[in-house]
């Protein structure tokens, strides 16, 4: 017997004459919290510090693969010596701050054309990845339909607890199509 594995893209280019004989294993990403308290746990068994945003943005970062946050985890404590804090988290993986991300986006729904050029003038200074950032965008737009949609509840965003205030506050300002 032969043995093959499929990333879930790639299972539909696979002849259905080989996926009839194929055993089929769909897994399912595993949720933040779960991740976070993980990543907690490594932290404090290395002897070393983390802000509880830094540990989030990991986790969310990993996409629900405990693999991947781990392996990430490591890489950024290698780096920052004793303690990792969310703005070595940002500064090495070359993503923006939350506040970069919510301050765009409430200069886009205000129609503030200057202060949206202003903020990326400060990103693009800062040396942050601009291909990052529209990720990051796209992220939020996405978690304000989610939020207007049904409300913050029980969903997973991409915002840390902190600025959850702030992304349900965007999300009752503009209707769904302007959102789209």
């Amino acid at each position: 017997h032969v043995k093959f594995i499929f990333a879930t893209t790639e299972v539909q280019k696979v002849p259905i004459t080989i996926l009839s004989r194929c055993q089929r294993f769909d897994f399912a990403g595993i949720s933040i919290p779960r991740i976070l308290d993980r990543l907690r746990e490594i932290v404090q068994s290395e002897g070393m510090q983390a802000d509880d945003e830094a540990l989030e943005t990991v986790a969310r970062r990993a996409g629900g693969s405990m693999r991947d946050a781990q392996s990430l985890l490591d890489q950024l404590l290698a780096f920052s010596g004793k303690a990792l804090t969310v703005d070595t988290v940002h500064q090495l993986l070359g993503t923006a701050h939350e506040e970069h991300v919510t301050g765009l986006a409430d200069a886009v729904l205000t129609k503030d054309s200057r202060k949206v050029l202003d903020q990326l003038g400060v990103i693009a200074n800062q040396g942050q990845q601009l291909g990052e950032l529209l990720d990051q965008l796209i992220e939020y737009w996405r978690d304000l339909m989610v939020v207007h949609s049904a409300g913050i509840e029980g969903q997973s965003v991409s915002v840390s607890s902190a600025r959850r205030a702030t992304l349900q506050q965007h999300a009752k300002t503009p209707g769904l199509d302007t959102i789209l």
